[in-house]
């Protein structure tokens, strides 16, 4: 636990088991609308960060409830940024007319009590992992206002189990649903705050509204992987402005080939970029990223020939981890083919992690993902493979002529239990097979047959190191 986060437990403690008064005071309902609840979940070594907060209603069977979301960075791997940032919508919550609340979650049908307030000394109440007994009601002063307390300390009478009126448990808003600790997992109420109350303490772990990171600067470099057979690495640049039709565009470019996919320019009050394709006499320009777009929209893609590419729907809006900070991304379905597997990953202030000149494209070798994005000559994003070789350029290295990516055979691809790799010359080399966290699996030298039964399936990054040269290309493991 940081020292920030310890701090804001400390306060939280002192004011949950601190600070008793009076407890005959009018019941204070969760202020679902404004209410922050900060939470801290720790199981064997691993670590997570949550934010419950509720945005926007929805209407069922009549009733009208309040969207609770969660914000969470899970921190896995030392040395690797967080594995996991994104937040999603949870369930429906709401009050009702008898100092209850009530829970449906993603997956309930139904309706669950999660909180029943009228309690009285001694009264119980189960819980998913053992029940709770009241030994002691008072009440807390918190943001401003008097909430009644209900203490159990009978299961752990130094560090006792709260249960605070418009808070909810010390364990977390969902303690319902057996979030107390066991010794190897536990899950505990940080802090509590709410928007637009100065008495409350200000412990947001994000900030579910942020101003817009524009995408386009001076200058642009996206450098995109392609692994088709070898591996090769693609530069598209932003090359200077140019004026149409009283707009000002970005010309999109390669940076070795002439050819121009395209200008591009940005709005950044719409969250829009707009790209005018390859021939300035087009008449009208495509939308060809729409950053405003938020968890179940759709949007239609045109090419840039003007086809349709038909309808994407928004799968998610998640937050992705950057060198420049935190980064909202939106994870498309591509509503045509295989909806849950193409899902092209649009980030603000980046573009896409595919690559630029096919924003509808998910990021896979074989179509281009993002390596690397630079900014103003700032790195902006580096992938966590590319990270892992120390560069943003991977491929053949110290030659020109692409002749010699066929030096180079590996076979079967996808394999079972083996691979054998050719080489046109007897010459000696070394094998290197890399997870997709960039983690060493498996190396050997000279070795024209490799076992891979000690691996399990998916995909790897396998690379073959022969005189100055090196070969890279994806491997999949299917057994």
């Amino acid at each position: 636990m940081n020292s920030r986060t310890g701090s804001y437990l400390f306060l939280l403690v002192a004011m949950l088991l601190i600070s008793p008064n009076s407890y005959n005071q009018d019941y204070i309902p969760f202020n679902f609308q404004d209410g922050i609840w900060i939470e801290e979940e720790f199981c064997k070594g691993d670590m997570i960060n949550r934010q419950l907060f509720c945005k926007g209603d929805t209407l069922i069977n009549n009733q009208t409830y309040n969207k609770l979301y969660e914000f969470t960075i899970s921190f896995y791997e030392p040395g690797y940024y967080p594995d996991t940032i994104f937040t999603h919508y949870v369930g429906a919550i709401r009050n009702n007319e008898s100092k209850q609340v009530l829970y449906r979650s993603t997956w309930d049908t139904s309706d669950i009590i999660i909180y029943d307030f009228n309690l009285n000394l001694g009264d119980t109440i189960d819980l998913a992992d053992g029940k709770f007994i009241i030994t002691d009601i008072d009440s807390v002063e918190y943001c401003g206002r008097y909430h009644k307390r209900y203490i159990e300390s009978l299961s752990f009478p130094f560090f006792p189990i709260v249960l605070v009126e418009g808070i909810g448990f010390s364990n977390g808003l969902l303690g319902y649903y057996g979030y107390f600790g066991n010794g190897e997992y536990y899950n505990q109420l940080i802090c509590y705050t709410e928007r637009n109350n100065r008495q409350c303490a200000d412990c947001k772990l994000w900030l579910e509204e942020t101003e817009y990171i524009p995408m386009l600067g001076n200058t642009n470099q996206w450098y995109v992987l392609y692994s088709p057979e070898g591996a090769y690495t693609n530069i598209i640049t932003t090359k200077g402005d140019t004026l149409i039709r009283n707009k000002t565009y970005k010309i999109l470019g390669y940076q070795h080939i002439a050819n121009i996919p395209g200008f591009i320019r940005e709005d950044t009050i719409e969250r829009k970029v707009y790209m005018l394709p390859n021939s300035i006499k087009d008449t009208f320009e495509i939308v060809y990223f729409d950053f405003s777009l938020n968890e179940n929209d759709s949007i239609l893609l045109y090419s840039t020939d003007y086809d349709s590419l038909g309808y994407f729907r928004v799968d998610s809006v998640r937050n992705i981890s950057t060198l420049a900070g935190i980064r909202r991304a939106i994870y498309l379905n591509d509503l045509r083919i295989f909806p849950y597997w193409t899902t092209p990953v649009w980030v603000e202030g980046i573009g896409t992690l595919g690559t630029i000149d096919c924003r509808e494209c998910w990021p896979e070798f074989e179509k281009g993902e993002l390596n690397c994005f630079y900014k103003d000559g700032v790195k902006i994003y580096q992938s966590k493979f590319s990270r892992s070789l120390d560069t943003c350029i991977i491929g053949w290295s110290g030659v020109d002529d692409f002749e010699s990516k066929s030096v180079v055979v590996v076979y079967p691809n996808p394999a079972t239990s083996e691979i054998n790799i050719k080489l046109k010359n007897d010459l000696p080399f070394k094998v290197y097979i890399f997870d997709l966290y960039g983690r060493l699996c498996l190396e050997g030298k000279n070795r024209t047959k490799i076992d891979l039964n000690n691996l399990s399936n998916g995909t790897y990054i396998l690379k073959v190191l022969v005189q100055n040269k090196t070969h890279t290309q994806k491997l999949v493991i299917m057994k």
